[in-house]
């Protein structure tokens, strides 16, 4: 299991999305979204849960998505990670 964070500090939709079918391949509209239930002014966490198996190397990025269905995409380079053995905690900010 991994949990991603972002800091993020807007009002729209945020979800994430990556080089794997469970981070959406790339799509937006099939992105994981993330919760904003830990979201405060002080701390404004968006965070989710994605299950990948141990071993598993990905690239990511987050995106933000209006209500009228713009999407804006963080800036490059794509994230990378590879996953551990253990459940794992990676938080990012938004760039």
């Amino acid at each position: 299991m991994l949990g991603l964070g972002a800091r993020l500090m807007n009002t729209l939709l945020r979800h994430r999305t990556g080089s794997v079918a469970a981070l959406g391949s790339w799509s937006s509209s099939n992105g994981v979204s993330l919760s904003a239930s830990q979201y405060t002014q002080s701390n404004p966490l968006w965070s989710g849960t994605v299950q990948l198996a141990p071993g598993t190397v990905i690239q990511y990025k987050f995106v933000k998505v209006s209500g009228s269905g713009t999407v804006s995409w963080e800036a490059d380079p794509n994230r990378a990670y590879t996953v551990p053995c253990a459940a794992a905690t990676v938080s990012s900010s938004w760039r």
